[in-house]
């Protein structure tokens, strides 16, 4: 059985996240896959048979990084999950925000900033 795979991101797309070269990038890129991964099961439902949630790791010329991706087969449930998901979110939900000792959403913390 042919297992086809579509990248995501590393986070939700409307959101800053950790860039190669940042302080502390290698930690920060993998806790936002891991927070990302658990906010896109929580958003679209965990995957059916066939599908699979993971955090890959990519190498570019920058160096390392880590990407959350859907792999799945030909079952027809699991090519619409990876459709459906495969552009992920714009903006962390409270409980990832939390997983990443943010506590509040990324919209919220650009609001408050100078204030």
């Amino acid at each position: 059985m042919t297992v086809e795979t579509y990248l995501i991101c590393s986070g939700p797309f409307d959101e800053r996240l950790a860039v190669i070269g940042d302080t502390g990038f290698s930690g920060q890129n993998l806790r936002e896959c891991i927070a990302f991964k658990k906010q896109l099961a929580r958003a679209f439902g965990e995957p059916p048979s066939g599908a699979e949630l993971i955090i890959k790791s990519e190498l570019s010329r920058d160096g390392m990084f880590w990407n959350v991706a859907v792999q799945f087969d030909s079952d027809p449930e699991a090519v619409a999950y990876a459709d459906r998901i495969e552009n992920g979110v714009a903006h962390w939900d409270q409980i990832a925000m939390v997983e990443m000792g943010l506590g509040t959403t990324g919209a919220q913390n650009n609001q408050t900033e100078g204030t």
